[in-house]
């Protein structure tokens, strides 16, 4: 909920002003704490027989997935780095060429 404070203006008017004191509340639980509280539960009362490690993947699952998007990036940023210096190559070569 925001909070708005209205005050009068020069020509008589009102302006509404927002307050920088707006109300901030989070969702709660997100799905993947959910899950994991689930799979530990499940653990504990003998339903599920899995590995701890599966157990908790919901917390680790997220930090994996993003590891994983970081490294990609890197991949390409390295191999376009790698065309960038090719042509500059290429462009030093086709200037020498054309000097002679």
């Amino acid at each position: 909920m925001n909070i708005y404070n209205y005050k009068k203006t020069v020509n008589g008017g009102t302006a509404k002003e927002i307050d920088m004191l707006s109300e901030v509340s989070s969702g709660g639980m997100g799905f993947t704490g959910l899950l994991t509280i689930v799979f530990i539960t499940l653990k504990l009362i003998g339903t599920i027989t899995w590995s701890w490690w599966w157990v908790l993947c919901p917390l680790w699952a997220g930090f994996a997935i993003g590891l994983g998007f970081l490294v990609i990036i890197g991949v390409i940023a390295l191999f376009a780095g790698g065309i960038a210096l090719f042509a500059g190559e290429i462009a030093g070569i086709i200037y020498w060429l054309t000097e002679s």
